[in-house]
């Protein structure tokens, strides 16, 4: 489960919060990384729940994919969330609407 802000809309700086759940039923998940294409992967870090991560470029619709691995080495399929990048306003009341967060589950290796 991956959610940008709490779900919100829009962010006025760049910094988000990523709310971040990862279960796997047969082993424990322990890393994560992130990618703001989805083709172009950072480096694996441990797996936590809440990260800080800084939305790169200019203004607008930003894309944050994640994918997850469990301690086997498995690789979950990648989670996406949306969020509009707005410094503009410089305020942070924003519509009570919000992204729904995405879910995804483990490939395992045969």
């Amino acid at each position: 489960l991956l959610s940008l802000s709490g779900g919100a809309l829009a962010a006025t700086a760049a910094n988000v919060t990523l709310s971040l759940t990862a279960q796997d039923a047969r082993s424990p998940v322990t890393d994560m990384r992130a990618s703001p294409t989805g083709t172009a992967w950072g480096n694996w870090g441990a797996y936590r729940p809440s990260v800080i991560y800084t939305l790169g470029g200019a203004d607008g619709v930003k894309t944050l994919y994640i994918q997850f691995r469990d301690q086997p080495g498995n690789i979950s399929a990648t989670v996406s969330a949306h969020i509009l990048l707005d410094r503009s306003t410089g305020s942070a009341s924003r519509p009570a609407s919000r992204t729904p967060p995405t879910t995804a589950g483990f490939i395992r290796a045969m």
